[in-house]
């Protein structure tokens, strides 16, 4: 049954899921690049027949192809306490969130001499 300008809903979704990742500042490039793809999981998985399933059935569906890898997650990641940058600059003391500086955890440099691992995307099931 055709949605929003006569979208279907698998498309709705493809639409809004590219659109919420289309003004990401270069450092988080590799968060875009995964949410995109893990997106993409999803959406194709509706265009093969969500429109009759339940939300519990495709939610038990994408729970299922994230059980075996389907998707991906980033790692190592930082928490809010170890990165000062987690929310962006400035942000222990304005408390507003600056996307343009945020790093949301990402391990992008290691400068010498330290020996630490950059963040890569990982399947889901490892």
């Amino acid at each position: 049954m055709p949605g929003i300008a006569g979208l279907t809903s698998p498309q709705v979704v493809e639409v809004f899921g590219i659109a919420h990742e289309s003004e990401v500042p270069q450092q988080l490039q590799l968060e875009k690049e995964m949410d995109l793809e893990n997106n993409q999981v999803g959406i194709n998985y509706c265009y093969t027949g969500c429109d009759n399933q339940t939300d519990g059935q495709i939610a038990i569906a994408i729970k299922g192809m994230v059980d075996v890898g389907y998707m991906t997650y980033l790692t190592p990641t930082l928490t809010e306490l170890q990165d000062v940058n987690f929310w962006g600059l400035n942000w222990g003391i304005t408390g507003i969130e600056d996307p343009e500086t945020a790093t949301h955890g990402l391990i992008l440099v290691c400068p010498p001499p330290y020996n630490c691992a950059l963040t890569t995307k990982k399947p889901t099931n490892q």
